[in-house]
């Protein structure tokens, strides 16, 4: 079995795996289960013809979450289910350095149904947390 490698960029330590050999494929979970991608990992089928990439994201395993995050959620999201604005709650409570964002008529697809404020907004976050560097 593979162990976790990390990484750390400007400060953010990634935890990551890399199996197989041949084109590169990276897998992103989608949250809630750090190792989302394991199983797949074990598959001949696949790392026999492909370098495949996991990581686990920022707050994730053994991934840092030293930089702010920014939790969006659609301004209608809750009218679909109240369990969106639930799990922003959780978001908020639950990770340190976060800002809340409530997008504009968006519920979901959030950079598709409103990119002009999902680029201001990350624009205006990322404008008050630069990351540090040492270049």
């Amino acid at each position: 079995m593979k162990q976790m490698d990390r990484a750390n960029i400007e400060g953010v330590e990634l935890e990551y795996e890399i199996r197989g050999t041949g084109e590169p494929v990276a897998l992103a979970h989608a949250g809630v289960f750090a190792d989302w991608f394991k199983p797949l990992l074990e598959e001949q089928t696949l790392t026999g013809r492909y370098r495949v990439l996991s990581y686990h994201r920022i707050g994730y395993a053994g991934s840092s979450i030293k930089q702010p995050v920014l939790a969006v959620l659609g301004a209608k999201s809750t009218e679909v289910s109240p369990v969106f604005g639930k799990r922003h709650e959780l978001l908020l409570a639950w990770l340190p350095k976060v800002e809340a964002f409530i997008l504009p008529d968006a519920w979901r697809l959030l950079h598709v149904q409103n990119p002009r404020s999902m680029a201001a907004g990350l624009a205006t976050f990322f404008a008050r947390h630069p990351l540090s560097t040492s270049r």
